[in-house]
């Protein structure tokens, strides 16, 4: 009963354990799908302002009745005073760079800005795209470049703005999220913008283009979750994406397994606390039952040792010598023989009187020893029956021989 307690107990323990683990690793899925979620509405929404400042440029663009510089800046400058998202918005051609910061203030000025990393013209058209980040001279900020191309009356070129990082990832403070994981943010192309770690506040821009595998799955589905192994650090981590309906942007969030490993060792502390209390509680309790099962056997074999024997001698008693004639009986066949003998002290009250009883029990004890060792190696019973009686039963004797055994 003990062994099936223990077995129940660690049964149940480990389905704890491992049930503790499957709901970890199914919450982080379900966590990271909607983190990346929420911070794929979040990095849409600011976009889309953004985009509405350059869709109304290329408005004014269009409908001026010639192009010129200074059109342009005035343009710009009148788009930049009600865009509260973008830090600049601009305009980029082989031979020049317009650039208007907020309230409308063409920055620096008298000085060219090199934007360089910025593409001149997106070859699909009117579609949206981005620019890798990048810094501008003066400003220690980080900036994603939004892009739409210029209408076809102005010079080959493009419109863009820039919003800061902080913008994009102000949604990230109001999500509860895992101080391990982190952000990343690329395009449908697999061009990678920025990585954000929650923990350290760590923005990393740029990186390595995503591979061809992530982008089939992401692509597979608007939202999910999936294991793999980061292509960035090489750790195993569960990621969750959403990929934006109105962009080219597709955000993921990570967590790395080694983290859920920590939680879910923590998580299993209350199980595996249960199960050592469990089983140290059924070792105490088999130990006292252990040694109570044999006290009680030691009694129980005292007890019949002392129903079966003589407390002074130790000899067998009357019991015991009747028990082993009867065996003797039962079991005899034609040809088996014992025999009996009787006897006695002489002389035994006097030992008492005198000497007094301590005596008497000493020669009692010292007689029955010595006719245990007298009659060493025969099937034999030595009992004490009463008194100074002494009663010895020989087997496998035949009766003649009495008095050859009484000489011993």
């Amino acid at each position: 009963m003990l062994g099936l307690a223990v077995a129940l107990l660690t049964v149940t323990a480990m389905d704890l354990v491992v049930h503790e683990r499957v709901q970890v690793w199914r919450t982080a899925h379900e966590n990271m799908r909607d983190e990346a979620s929420s911070m794929q509405s979040s990095i849409t929404a600011v976009l889309t302002q953004s985009l509405f400042s350059l869709q109304g440029v290329r408005s004014d663009f269009e409908a001026a009745p010639s192009w010129s510089s200074a059109a342009a800046l005035a343009a710009l400058g009148e788009a930049a005073r009600f865009d509260s998202i973008s830090a600049y918005l601009g305009f980029k051609s082989p031979s020049e760079t317009i650039l208007v910061g907020a309230r409308g203030v063409q920055w620096p000025q008298g000085s060219e800005i090199d934007l360089g990393s910025v593409p001149t013209s997106a070859p699909d058209g009117h579609r949206v795209r981005f620019g890798k980040l990048l810094r501008i001279e003066g400003d220690p900020r980080w900036f994603l470049p939004l892009l739409l191309d210029a209408p076809a009356r102005a010079p080959r070129g493009v419109l863009f703005a820039l919003v800061p990082t902080n913008r994009l990832l102000g949604g990230a403070e109001s999500l509860r999220v895992r101080p391990e994981s982190f952000f990343t943010l690329f395009t449908t192309d697999g061009e990678r913008l920025l990585r954000f770690m929650n923990a350290s506040e760590l923005l990393e821009p740029n990186g390595k283009r995503v591979p061809p595998a992530v982008l089939t799955r992401t692509a597979s589905a608007p939202n999910g979750s999936f294991a793999s192994h980061s292509t960035v650090d090489g750790r195993a981590t569960v990621f969750g994406y959403s990929r934006s309906a109105d962009l080219p942007l597709i955000v993921s969030a990570g967590v790395p397994e080694s983290a859920l490993t920590a939680q879910w060792m923590s998580n299993s502390m209350a199980p595996a606390a249960v199960l050592a209390t469990g089983l140290l509680a059924l070792l105490v309790f088999g130990l006292l039952l252990r040694r109570s099962i044999r006290e009680h056997g030691a009694y129980v074999a005292g007890q019949e040792y002392l129903a079966r024997h003589d407390q002074l001698t130790g000899l067998p008693n009357r019991y015991a010598f009747l028990q082993f004639m009867d065996n003797l009986i039962s079991s005899s066949t034609s040809r088996g023989k014992f025999c009996v003998l009787l006897l006695d002290v002489n002389r035994f009250k006097d030992v008492n009187d005198t000497l007094g009883h301590a005596a008497g029990d000493e020669v009692l004890q010292v007689l029955g020893r010595r006719l245990q060792e007298l009659l060493l190696g025969s099937p034999v019973c030595v009992a004490r029956l009463g008194g100074d009686e002494i009663a010895i039963c020989v087997a496998g004797r035949d009766a003649s021989q009495t008095d050859a055994v009484a000489t011993f």
